[in-house]
Parts: C-alpha cells; sequence; structure tokens
C-alpha cells in the first residue's frame, strides 16, 4: 500500500506538472518557438525517440522545466516542519512543537525574488545557478533537507521521459496551427469587457441624473472591484445621454489597476485611445499605472506605458519620467534606470531635473558601483543643476550599506564642507550603519551630536538606536529612549514594542514592562495581539497567571484576542497547574468563535495527562479529530507516556487504532507508532489486528 501510494502521487503530480508545461507552451508563443528551434537545431527532424542524452543538449528546454516548476509547483505546500524549540521570528513568539507550513506558491511569485513573478520566462534562468533540488530557498517545488520529497529523482525522471512525448510534438507541430488558440485565450479586448455588461443598472438605486463627477466619486467609493467596472460600463452604455471624460477614465483605471485587475485595464487603455471624439488626457492617469504596474513587478509594461504616453494626445514630462526610474529601482532593473536616464533629452525630449539624477545615484549605490554614482554627482553642476541633500545622503547610504563607515563619514564632512546641514535621514543612516557593525559607542555619539546640531530625531532613529540598546542587552537605557520616544508623540511599530519588552523581561524587570504597557495606553498607542502575547509570556513565566489573565480581559474589552494570544496564556496557565482557569479560557475562546490549533490541544491534554487525568486528555483527541485539527507526533507521544505512567500502555492501542481509522495521522506520527510497537512482535500482531478489525467493521 506503502509502495502504491508513492507511485500514485507521482503520477498524480507529474500529470499536473505536463499540463501545465503544455498549457504555458501554448499561452506563451515566443518561448514555444524558441523550444521548437533548439530541438530542431539540435536533434534534426528524423530523430524519432529523445533520449535523456538527447535532452541534456537542450539547455532552453531545461530552463523551461524549471520555470515550470517554478510558477506550478506540485505541492504548493509542503508537508508541515515543527519547531524544536521556543523562538521568535518578527516579534512573535513560535513555541517549541508549532507546525509551520512552508508556502512554496507565493515564495515562487514573490516580487521581490523574482522580476514578473506571474509571467512565464525561462530567460531568467539564463544566467542563474538558482536548481530546484532543495539548495536554493527561492526555488523548492520538492521541498529541503531531511524533509525533501523522496520521490524528486522518480519525479524529474518521469517528468523527463513524458517530456519526450510532448517535445517531439512541439518539435513535429507548426506554430501557425496553434495561433488562433492562443488568441481566443488572451481575448479581444471587446471580448474581456462583455463579461462585465450588464442588461440592468448594477446598483438601487441608480442615479436619474448623471455627471462625470458623481460616476467617479461612485467608482472611487465602491469597494467590489467588479462592480466598480460595471458601473463604469453600465453608465457609458445605457444612460441616456451620458459620456465618459478624463476623470471616469482615471477613476476606474486607478482603481482596477491599485488592485491588479490588469486584464480589463488593457482593454479600456485600448477604448480611450479610440475614443471619438478624441477625450483629452492628463498625465497623471499614467503616472498611476506606472506606479501600480511597478507595484505588481511588471515593469515591462510601466516602461511600455511611458513609450505610448504621446498616443494620447500627451506630452512626457519629468514627472512620468522619475516615476518609471522610481519603477526601476524598485524592481531593481538598475541597468535600465542609467538607460532612460541617458536617452531621456535625445528619445523623450525630457530635461532630467536634481531628482532624476538623485534616481539615478540611487541605482548606481543599490547596484553597488557608489564610484560611477560619486562621478553623477561631480557632472550635476555642469547640468545646471546643484547636488542636494538627498544627492549626499544617498551616496553615504551607499558606502553605509558596503560596511565602509569611514567613506561614508567623509561624505558627511564634504556635505558640512559644501553648505549643507545634515538632517534627521542623514544621521539615522549613519547610525544604523555603526549599529549593524557592533559600534554602538559611536551610533550614541552621533545621536549626541544631533542634540548638539538641534536636529530632531524621528521614529525612524529612535527605532534603531533602541534595537541596538536591546542587543546590547542595555534594557534600562533602551526603555528610557522608548519613554523619550512616546513623550515626543511618535508611535513605536509593533515589533520595536515587543523588543523592548523581551529586553525588560530577560533582564528580570517584568514589572517595568508591565509599567510600559500602561504608559503605551496613556499615550493612545494602541497595543496589538503580538505585544500582548509578548507580555503574557513572561507574566506567566514569572508565575503571575492571574495578572496574565487581568491584562487579557482588559484587552479583550476593546479588541478580539488571537489564537496566538489565546495558546500564550492556556500554555502559561497550564505550566502553573491551574487547569480550571484554563477551561474557562477554552470556553471562551469557542464563544469567541477562535478555532483552537494542534498546539492548544496539545498544551492540555499534557496538563491533563500530568494531573493523572489520561483519560480527559483522550477525550480532547476524539474531539481534537472531530473538529478536523490534525494531531501531531507531540499529542501522541504526552497521552503515550500519561498512559505509560499509569500501567495502562494496552490503552494506547485504542488510541492508534482512533486516530488511524479518522485518517489524520501524518508521518512523523506513524513513524512513532512503528518504532513503539513494531519493537515488541506482540504488541504488534494486537494492534495489526485490531486495526484489520475495525476496517472490516467499517
Amino acid at each position: 500500500m506503502f509502495h502504491q501510494d508513492i507511485f500514485l502521487a507521482g503520477v498524480n503530480t507529474s500529470a499536473v506538472t505536463l499540463i501545465w508545461g503544455l498549457t504555458e507552451l501554448i499561452r506563451n508563443p515566443r518561448v514555444m518557438k524558441k523550444v521548437q528551434e533548439e530541438i530542431r537545431t539540435t536533434l534534426g527532424d528524423k530523430k524519432q525517440r529523445i533520449t535523456e542524452q538527447d535532452v541534456n543538449q537542450l539547455p532552453y528546454f531545461k530552463l523551461m522545466v524549471k520555470e515550470i516548476f517554478r510558477l506550478h509547483p506540485a505541492a504548493p505546500l509542503l508537508l508541515p516542519r515543527e519547531t524544536l524549540s521556543d523562538i521568535k521570528i518578527q516579534g512573535y513568539d513560535i513555541p517549541a512543537k508549532t507546525q509551520i507550513m512552508i508556502n512554496v506558491y507565493s515564495i515562487a511569485r514573490d516580487p521581490k525574488l523574482w522580476n514578473n513573478p506571474d509571467e512565464f520566462n525561462p530567460d531568467r534562468f539564463l544566467d542563474s545557478s538558482i536548481d530546484y533540488r532543495g539548495l536554493n530557498f527561492e526555488l523548492l517545488p520538492f521541498g529541503s533537507g531531511r524533509r525533501l520529497c523522496p520521490g524528486m529523482t522518480m519525479g524529474i525522471a518521469t517528468i523527463r521521459r513524458r517530456s519526450e512525448t510532448a517535445t517531439m510534438f512541439i518539435h513535429r507541430v507548426n506554430a501557425t496551427r496553434i495561433r488562433p488558440l492562443v488568441s481566443f485565450r488572451l481575448f479581444s479586448s471587446a471580448a474581456s469587457l462583455l463579461q462585465y455588461c450588464t442588461e440592468k443598472p448594477p446598483i438601487k438605486p441608480w442615479p436619474q441624473r448623471l455627471f462625470p463627477k458623481r460616476l467617479a466619486s461612485m467608482i472611487t467609493q465602491q469597494q467590489n472591484i467588479d462592480l466598480a467596472l460595471q458601473i463604469f460600463l453600465y453608465a457609458g452604455k445605457s444612460h441616456p445621454g451620458f459620456t465618459h471624460n478624463y476623470d471616469t477614465y482615471h477613476s476606474i483605471l486607478f482603481k482596477l489597476s491599485r488592485a491588479r485587475a490588469f486584464d480589463p485595464v488593457e482593454s479600456l487603455m485600448a477604448e480611450l485611445r479610440k475614443s471619438y471624439p478624441p477625450i483629452r488626457c492628463g498625465e497623471n492617469l499614467f503616472i498611476d499605472l506606472l506606479r501600480n504596474y511597478g507595484l505588481a513587478g511588471r515593469y515591462e509594461t510601466s516602461v511600455r506605458i511611458f513609450l505610448r504616453i504621446p498616443d494620447y494626445g500627451v506630452k512626457r514630462s519629468v514627472r512620468s519620467l522619475n516615476t518609471l526610474l522610481n519603477v526601476l529601482i524598485q524592481n531593481k532593473r538598475f541597468d535600465l534606470v542609467h538607460a532612460m536616464f541617458k536617452n531621456s533629452k535625445e528619445s523623450f525630449g525630457i530635461t532630467p531635473n536634481i531628482f532624476t539624477c538623485n534616481l539615478l545615484v540611487k541605482a548606481l549605490c543599490k547596484k553597488n558601483d557608489i564610484e560611477s554614482a560619486y562621478k553623477v554627482l561631480d557632472e550635476i553642476p555642469s547640468m545646471g543643476l546643484v547636488p542636494n541633500l538627498v544627492t549626499y545622503t544617498t551616496i553615504l547610504g551607499g558606502y553605509v550599506a558596503r560596511g565602509d563607515m569611514e567613506a561614508a563619514k567623509k561624505v558627511l564632512e564634504e556635505m558640512l564642507d559644501r553648505g549643507w546641514d545634515p538632517d534627521a535621514t542623514t544621521y539615522t543612516v549613519l547610525m544604523d550603519g555603526y549599529c549593524k557593525l557592533g559600534r554602538f559607542s559611536e551610533a550614541a555619539k552621533l545621536m549626541d551630536e544631533m542634540e548638539k546640531n538641534e536636529i530632531e530625531p524621528n521614529e525612524v532613529t529612535y527605532g534603531v538606536m533602541i534595537r541596538a540598546l536591546c542587543k546590547e542587552k542595555k534594557s534600562g537605557e533602551a526603555r528610557n529612549m522608548f519613554d523619550e520616544m512616546l513623550d515626543r508623540t511618535f508611535m513605536p511599530d509593533s515589533s520595536l514594542c515587543c523588543r523592548v519588552i523581551d529586553a525588560l523581561c530577560e533582564d528580570h524587570k517584568v514589572d517595568e514592562a508591565c509599567s510600559l504597557w500602561r504608559k503605551m495606553l496613556r499615550n493612545n498607542c494602541m497595543p496589538d495581539n503580538a505585544l500582548l502575547s509578548t507580555l503574557i509570556h513572561w507574566l506567566c513565566r514569572d508565575g503571575r497567571v492571574s495578572e496574565a489573565r487581568k491584562l487579557f480581559d482588559e484587552f479583550e474589552k476593546g479588541s478580539i484576542p488571537s489564537l496566538l494570544t489565546y495558546n500564550t496564556l492556556i500554555s502559561g496557565m497550564c505550566e502553573k497547574g491551574e487547569l480550571t482557569e484554563a477551561g474557562r479560557l477554552w470556553d471562551d475562546m469557542f464563544e469567541r468563535k477562535c478555532k483552537p490549533n494542534a498546539f492548544t490541544y496539545n498544551v492540555l491534554i499534557e496538563c491533563l495527562s500530568k494531573n493523572g487525568n489520561v483519560k480527559e486528555g483522550v477525550r480532547f483527541l476524539e474531539e481534537m479529530l472531530e473538529s478536523g485539527c490534525f494531531p501531531n507526533r507531540t499529542t501522541f507521544l504526552i497521552l503515550f507516556d500519561g498512559l505509560e505512567e499509569l500501567g495502562k500502555e494496552e490503552d494506547a492501542i485504542k488510541i492508534v487504532t482512533m486516530a488511524v481509522m479518522s485518517g489524520k495521522v501524518d508521518r512523523e506520527s506513524w513513524e512513532l507508532f512503528l518504532k513503539k510497537f513494531a519493537g515488541e512482535l506482540d504488541k504488534g500482531v494486537v494492534v495489526l489486528k485490531e486495526l484489520l478489525l475495525e476496517n472490516s467493521v467499517s
């Protein structure tokens, strides 16, 4: 049965991967043509069968397979991992034995890691060493580490063997036979908008008198994107005497592009360009589109929009150029920034301003080419412009990112020599560099220098210094600076608050942490679940469970506690043996419709088992299975240990039977069952008989 499951799983995943691969080839004729040409060039027309050796001669084909694995992983969520000890990640306390799911689908579509992540583009791997065998965390279709998919080798071999048929099919089929299918799938402008057209008004009451300004307001206030588009289309096609203008197009295009509904945007832009009489547009529409496409990682479309601005009767200005350069920097296309800047006057008729120069300097610094950035700084006066504070601060930040603090300090001195007074941002960048290198005393001197020069620190400055103080285990100084930050009405973020609370409590200053909590409330700095969970954790650890509960009750009056908060308090209560209070909180949790997870059940089952009430723990396991919550290895270990202490090891068979029959047993739990019972042959036979008997009855 085990081997059967492996092969069935392999068949399904391989089939899905192949289907996606062929689908992407049909949708991307450019890629398909490239694969065709590679096969024809490498293998010729008479090859009847492709071998593994032949596939190794097809580098672009292998890039295509890699891109399929990235864009369409057969298992979007990897098998769960479990934390071995308590850890803190970005201000969140993650208890030991917590199951963590790795979202491979999201990682492979993260715009921070991939340019245009939603596009099928094998070329992205041309100069990349990233592979799918678990060594690069950007691409994990088979997982990584000890939980690496055991069928990876078989899966890759299967894909390649099945690819024989697919590649020969691609090799022999004329691309023109597939083009009609492609054009049908991509839709025309009219067809893509037709699905949103309605015969009746999409909202009621529909205004009898409708003006463009009112329609633009209706679209802006509408939360549902589809409904907003229906309102726009109905007004233009069905409302008597109504005609769209620039404002109505701007409102709907901004809303759609911000929501990343790009298909109707393309169609509406085509309509806008063909409108008769022509609609006079403004540059703001295109600036918004450039930004929104850039935020979605579609910088290539942003470039195309910028180039097409004159097609709509609008003259490009330095504002749209600067917006495009910012988009390219956000998408890490620093080479294109220099190319656009270089051709701005000759190709686009745009004279760069100091902001354009600053963006070029920023791109070069991000590229770690600070020497070229300095050359730009020297050339700025010849362009009739004057470098400003942002120019110098950007170069200073480039040296800080490189870790060259001496060069950064020289930039600061040069800035002062040229008559520029550094601001809070300049000092903060320098201080952050010193803190990252562990040179805290020099960062502190800079902050003193700020006060001497009467420069007010901002919230980022405070954040940098407070985190550094916490890292240095100077909780008292961190607390004082945090108080100063609050007194100046700055609002610290949740992660910074948690860091200060942790630093105080690690230094055995739980009372000070509670005092800080109350001060935050007085300063209208509303705490969240992460901060509450942190403080509750430390109160329970200090044995002050009643105070933790009181704090929880106060928070509950104005906010909704999260599962993490409930788990933290229930865990603390159980550790101190306050099972009754934990039970009340459990009931409160259900009343709030907050569904417990495996950690919640495990904490309660462990507490019951320690008190000798294993029977009640088994009842919780039954409830856990009925609610659809998956028990894990920890759950069964707790129950087995509890039964062993009571001398009722034979009842473990019933627990195993119950779990197996529910179908909610993970791999690690199976390993535990085998280790526990397979070593004792007689018991193993009994377990097997019990399972077979239950299976026959059911």
